[in-house]
């Protein structure tokens, strides 16, 4: 396993906090008003949450050897389950629930929801799993060419495909069916594979352009969806762009240069090195605590979130082992 990272530790801590904002925003009625026209914007701002987990598994895992056989499955067999047994411990309750809402009438169907991670938010397991087997491969394709322009055209076809769907046609598709194709977002874990192997000292400026860029065009493009079809918050071109432009800001030896840590920044590391947990939790706290309480905040809501799922790591680490935490809940 590769050493941690403290700067890296921070971008998850910074990108679990992204989502479960995403998981928090405020339905808008009426985008047209300065408060519907402030969270279009936050929620767009959001948007690199994912490819900034992708990234740093890329930049990490590009770093591994895979000149063997031998080394290629070893790695399978650690990094396999390690997503994918908390992942299936975590969708029990999930899988449980949708069987009481169904009276039981479809057992089986519930059970292949179960096996390829379809309940809640876990379809990035099933799309961090399609990578990890196709990281030996893709590893060997780190230049410019077939490490970011093809990926990049990859993406964005997929990408246009999946919003053409769902937002122009208005198709009724699971979360599983079009977020965990790795086609859709193979660019970011590239661009981590890249960033693993290349120089970093002159992506910044480049970076904020295509930020800045992406995201205006991410604003106006939610505003043109939210206007024909009702939606449009989430994944699209525009929020691609927006999200390359990110990772190439933090990817960058300037942005690494001046991370230090202080108290804020070391509670921001603790999130990110139990991540993984708080992802896995975090679904069941929002469950429940909107079932008991009606909370407006959007800010309150994504503290509270955040606070009570990190209260439960606490009380896990406190009472459960080490290895068992890390095999059956992904904490560590």
């Amino acid at each position: 396993m590769n050493a941690r990272n403290s700067y890296f530790d921070f971008l998850r801590g910074i990108a679990i906090m992204m989502v479960i904002a995403i998981h928090t925003v405020p339905t808008i009625h009426d985008w047209h008003s300065f408060y519907g026209l402030t969270i279009i914007t936050l929620r767009q701002l959001l948007n690199c949450a994912v490819p900034i987990f992708l990234s740093i598994s890329g930049y990490f895992i590009a770093k591994k050897d895979f000149s063997s056989k031998k080394n290629t499955i070893r790695f399978y067999k650690h990094q396999l389950p390690t997503v994918y047994l908390p992942c299936i411990v975590f969708s029990l309750g999930w899988f449980f629930l949708d069987l009481y809402s169904q009276n039981f009438s479809s057992p089986l169907g519930s059970l292949c929801t179960l096996i390829i991670c379809g309940y809640s938010i876990y379809y990035f397991i099933t799309l961090i799993i399609q990578l990890y087997i196709l990281t030996p491969i893709l590893v060997r394709y780190n230049n410019l060419c077939w490490g970011i322009i093809i990926p990049a055209i990859v993406s964005c076809v997929s990408i246009v495909v999946v919003s053409y769907l769902l937002l122009i046609e208005g198709r009724q598709i699971s979360l599983i069916a079009y977020a965990a194709p790795f086609v859709v977002w193979l660019i970011f874990f590239m661009m981590g594979v890249y960033f693993s192997n290349h120089q970093r000292d002159k992506i910044l400026f480049p970076g904020i352009l295509i930020a800045a860029i992406g995201l205006t065009a991410s604003v106006i493009e939610s505003i043109y969806y939210l206007s024909l079809y009702g939606s449009g918050m989430g994944i699209k071109l525009s929020a691609f762009i927006y999200s390359a432009g990110v990772l190439m800001i933090i990817f960058s030896k300037q942005a690494e240069s001046i991370f230090k840590e202080n108290r804020m920044t070391k509670l921001i590391l603790w999130i990110g090195e139990v991540s993984f947990g708080i992802y896995l939790i975090h679904m069941y706290v929002r469950y429940v605590l909107n079932y008991i309480v009606n909370i407006d905040s959007w800010l309150l809501n994504w503290f509270l979130i955040i606070t009570l799922s990190s209260i439960i790591i606490i009380i896990l680490k406190k009472f459960v082992s080490s290895q068992t935490l890390i095999k059956y809940f992904g904490i560590r």
